[in-house]
């Protein structure tokens, strides 16, 4: 389920993709990855207290982690967890606090 869910953010959802990692990603130094381009992301896996994603130009990427908070249970609502955090993701990024902040 989580393979299919994977593919199909990665083919058709880079926009919110990219807004995730935008107001909730960071690098494995810690630090908050800024803005990118949608057509440059793409989740390469999802467990039950991160995903990680894979951006920046071919041939020079970077890889990301996005926290879940709290972690994912069950495994079968990832769905509507990237939904909502998708929504959460574009409100801060107008400047709106995130859901429970």
């Amino acid at each position: 389920m989580v393979h299919s869910i994977v593919d199909h953010m990665n083919q058709d959802h880079a926009d919110a993709i990219a807004a995730m990692l935008q107001a909730f990603g960071e690098s494995a130094d810690g630090a908050a990855i800024g803005a990118v381009e949608a057509s440059e992301v793409r989740i390469t896996g999802i467990s039950p207290e991160v995903m990680t994603v894979e951006f920046g130009e071919t041939g020079s990427t970077r890889a990301a982690t996005i926290e879940f908070r709290p972690p994912i249970d069950p495994p079968e609502s990832v769905r509507a967890r990237l939904v909502t955090m998708t929504r959460e993701a574009r409100q801060v990024l107008q400047g709106q606090p995130r859901s429970g902040d």
